[in-house]
């Protein structure tokens, strides 16, 4: 049977101790690492010598290891960077009970994937004797769960093998780490890994090749690496050692186990980058699933909890030997790119160390991706998970599966919330963008629910409502220069009858209203109860105008205090319900709102959530924010919210004077976004 282990298809760095290296903080040295090699997922931390902690040998506080919580620091960093924490220590077998003991607390910690032994034969490494090696192990095995992988680093030169007694170790340890350094031997990476498996495949334990990057040429570097993978199948390689290796080196670590090299990771160069709208899914979501396994064990069931942001949540004990229930989250990814993908770990039920979060869908890699979280180490937080490049057209994009098979008994895993944050890679989309297939589709549907092609609906709030949106449009629009443009598609809709015999200009919407958030467009209690009843409002007004189109901005009151994951979640519902119905929902950014910098920096964030959102779900976008940037005072009122009017009151007389207010160019915009919409409604 093979052994599975946690280095499987992965690639690591070693590291040895902080004045090794250059960075000052672990934050640093895990922002190059994701910089220089975003290949790399793994980091092995040395944590003990002997019986004393790596803080003992290692000046520099910021990163020296002192103890249990000074691991879980380093873990819960290295996680925040999407980077596993995997501890190495030098037994010597000289003191059993203190060296057993910090070993001991070291794999304790949650967070700490699995624990790797530098045994060699030399003065400051084992010097026990055969004697001592069952003696501290069966001390260690006997602390820890039996399924907590721990491994063993070698010389694997010949002449040593003998002398490191693997017999003694063999029962003990689950995989063998190969120190295959050419240049120190003074050998050929041909020569080196052919005598290092040849010596060690008698172990009969899965082998792994440790490379020595420093000073080696890429092209020799790669030789190595595709000899361990290739010929010798090593299951995964790592690299030896950060501080050693400089920029140039590092970035030849930087090719993935499956043979790909992967693109620099955005914001690893430390420039900030821009969110889209986050893609959340809760259990009860659309998209969540879970369940029992067929042979599960007795009450293999999850329990119900309140989780995140009141929304259902999920736990069930944890399993060393056996997979029970599982849970899968499906975000139905319809664009290729960057996703920061996160997970919601709650303070209840989450003492896991080892929840293993499976990833599908990544560019590059054939299968799936695991993703180890110490979920104990988080208190209603989230937990990075990392990266990655989403491909689209792959068969499950995005997909993430848990189940409850940790390798830890008697835990709790917590199921909840996951989210995908894409990373919008343009500075500014268009201001009419993302008509395309999608806006076709909805229309063709829509005309089968029996919406009418010159009907549009408006879904807002006060800058909505206002007298001086639309309704001018209607009673005296003056076209000027955009006459032979927009003339045909203003009156396509000046003859459309969307309720009670009027236009959709002069219509009051159900679905906007002064004061209104997202989340009143959702709640029954907004509606206009005469018409209504008990239905929300956006679904009201679609039903009873049944237009084409609607023309959705909402986010200026949100923006003064919601949070932004309740925003996007609440925008998400909008868009679902109007595209429910076959009608192409346009998604307006917000207006700026010039109440200072905290308002300012809201703004651009929830116009971000508004573009990726139409990014999401391949819909029409109209960045009404951007056509006011070049306008007196952003085109906004002296209230410093809503947009601005001309003095003679004129919104819908397109004149160069005119135009430099912002009201008059939201009207404008709405005919050029119908006009816009023409080829896909045919």
């Amino acid at each position: 049977m093979a052994i599975i282990t946690p280095y499987d298809n992965k690639i690591a760095l070693w590291y040895h101790k902080g004045q090794n290296v250059a960075e000052r903080t672990i934050e640093e040295l895990a922002a190059n690492i994701r910089r220089y090699s975003p290949a790399c997922s793994q980091v092995f931390v040395k944590t003990t010598d002997g019986s004393d902690w790596m803080a003992r040998y290692d000046r520099k506080t910021e990163m020296a290891i002192t103890g249990p919580e000074a691991i879980a620091r380093w873990a819960e960093i290295l996680q925040n960077y999407g980077l596993e924490f995997h501890a190495w220590c030098v037994p010597r077998g000289l003191n059993i009970e203190g060296e057993s003991r910090v070993i001991i607390e070291t794999c304790k910690v949650p967070g700490v994937r699995s624990m790797i032994l530098d045994v060699e034969p030399y003065q400051g490494f084992y010097q026990g004797g055969r004697q001592t090696v069952r003696p501290l192990m069966t001390r260690i095995r006997t602390a820890l769960p039996g399924a907590l992988h721990i491994g063993m680093t070698v010389d694997p030169r010949p002449q040593h093998y003998n002398s490191i007694f693997p017999e003694e170790w063999f029962p003990f340890v689950n995989s063998v780490h190969l120190q295959l350094y050419w240049k120190i031997f003074g050998s050929t990476p041909e020569t080196t890994l052919q005598s290092g498996f040849r010596t060690w495949s008698r172990f009969n334990r899965p082998l792994f090749a440790v490379l020595d990057a420093n000073g080696v040429s890429a092209a020799e570097l790669d030789r190595g690496r595709a000899l361990a993978l290739n010929t010798y199948r090593s299951p995964g390689v790592s690299f030896w050692v950060l501080g050693q290796l400089d920029a140039a080196e590092l970035a030849a670590t930087n090719k993935a186990a499956a043979g790909y090299v992967p693109e620099p990771i955005p914001g690893a160069d430390g420039r900030p980058v821009t969110y889209g709208a986050s893609i959340i899914l809760s259990p009860g979501s659309p998209g969540y699933v879970d369940g029992t396994y067929p042979d599960a064990e007795p009450g293999a069931g999850f329990i119900n909890y309140p989780g995140y942001l009141g929304a259902p949540a999920k736990y069930h004990p944890t399993n060393d030997h056996v997979a029970n229930s599982w849970a899968s989250w499906n975000p139905q990814i319809r664009r290729s790119g960057w996703y920061t993908i996160e997970v919601f770990v709650p303070n209840l039920h989450a003492t896991s160390g080892k929840a293993r979060y499976k990833l599908h869908g990544v560019r590059g890699e054939p299968s799936e991706v695991i993703l180890t979280v110490p979920q104990a180490l988080y208190n209603n937080e989230w937990a990075n998970l990392g990266t990655f490049y989403l491909d689209a057209a792959s068969q499950q994009p995005g997909v993430i599966f848990l189940n409850d098979w940790s390798f830890e008994p008697g835990l709790e895993m917590a199921f909840d919330a996951i989210r995908w944050r894409p990373i919008l890679t343009e500075t500014r989309l268009e201001v009419i963008s993302n008509i395309g297939a999608t806006s076709r589709e909805l229309f063709r549907k829509g005309q089968e629910k029996g919406n009418r092609a010159d009907v549009f609906s408006v879904v807002g709030d006060s800058i909505t409502v206002a007298p001086a949106f639309l309704k001018p449009i209607a009673r005296a629009l003056e076209l000027g220069a955009y006459k032979s443009d927009l003339e045909s598609v203003a009156n396509r809709y000046l003859v459309g009858n969307a309720r009670g015999n009027q236009n959709s200009f002069l219509i009051d919407s159900l679905a906007a209203g002064n004061g209104w958030g997202a989340d009143r467009i959702l709640q029954p209690g907004y509606a206009n109860q005469s018409i209504c009843g008990t239905e929300i409002p956006l679904i009201c007004e679609l039903k009873n105008t049944r237009p084409a189109v609607a023309l959705i901005m909402i986010g200026t009151n949100d923006s003064g205090g919601v949070a932004p994951d309740v925003y996007s979640q609440n925008l998400r519902r909008i868009v679902e319900i109007t595209m429910d119905r076959g009608v192409i929902p346009v998604l307006s950014t917000i207006p700026p709102k010039l109440w200072g910098q905290w308002h300012t920096d809201r703004v651009n964030e929830w116009n971000n959530i508004i573009r990726g959102m139409a990014g999401h779900f391949e819909i029409p976008l109209w960045d009404y924010w951007f056509t006011l940037q070049g306008l007196p005072n952003q085109g906004i009122s002296s209230d410093g919210a809503h947009p601005s009017t001309p003095p003679d009151g004129a919104t819908a007389r397109f004149t160069p004077t005119n135009l430099q207010y912002g009201y008059t160019v939201r009207n404008l915009g709405v005919l050029q976004v119908l006009k816009a919409l023409q080829s896909a409604m045919r």
